[in-house]
């Protein structure tokens, strides 16, 4: 009974994320329409209009989706939500000129004098936003790296360490010298873990003449 359950809930959740892409797809395909129609009575072109209505829709989904990715993260993304809504009313901008156009309202004069500024304004902030996107995440996945290998070479020093204080006790060598020579005072150890003790006690004479 359990197993049918969960298999059940994997199903909802997997048919649930279908239905979510599936709405997202649609209304991009609605507004793509739109943006194209509005931005390509500026340059004269229908191609040129479908293409900004590409970046500009797309776009905003790019930002919506890095907000999300930086979320899990647990980095920063507030920039990227002004962005989020800077975009979200250009879209809108774009849909309510068209929507006006459609009904032949007299307002949308004064709507579509405006189209050139908009378009003049989205594509470059829309290219510094991703090119943020891309930076920064270039750059927090070579901290990450950076960090990971400093993490493991810790960890083999730690290692490396705890080997050598583990190590058992040499015999002297056939002058009678011990193997493990102390560089500051000259003193012979006959393990690792001897010559730690000591150099500790060298360590915190140096503490105590600091001090004084």
């Amino acid at each position: 009974m359990a197993k049918s359950e969960t298999s059940l809930g994997k199903f909802v959740d997997a048919a649930g994320k279908v239905l979510l892409w599936l709405a997202l797809l649609l209304a991009l395909a609605g507004s793509l329409y739109h943006v194209a129609a509005t931005f390509a009575s500026v340059d004269g072109g229908q191609r040129l209009g479908w293409l900004q209505a590409v970046a500009i829709d797309v776009g905003l989904f790019a930002l919506a989706f890095a907000i999300t990715q930086r979320k899990r993260a647990k980095r920063p993304a507030k920039l990227l939500w002004l962005g989020v809504v800077v975009f979200s009313v250009i879209s809108i901008y774009a849909n309510l000129a068209y929507a006006l156009q459609s009904v032949g309202d007299p307002f949308y004069a004064r709507v579509a004098a405006l189209r050139p500024y908009v378009l003049a304004a989205a594509l470059p902030i829309l290219v510094l936003y991703l090119a943020e996107i891309v930076g920064d995440d270039t750059s927090h996945a070579i901290k990450q790296a950076e960090r990971a290998k400093r993490a493991a070479e810790r960890e083999e020093l730690a290692k490396s360490q705890q080997e050598s204080e583990t190590e058992p006790a040499k015999s002297d060598d056939a002058n009678g010298h011990k193997p493990f020579l102390c560089e500051i005072c000259g003193y012979e150890a006959g393990s690792q873990q001897a010559l730690n003790a000591h150099m500790r006690a060298h360590s915190q004479q140096r503490a105590e003449i600091s001090e004084n």
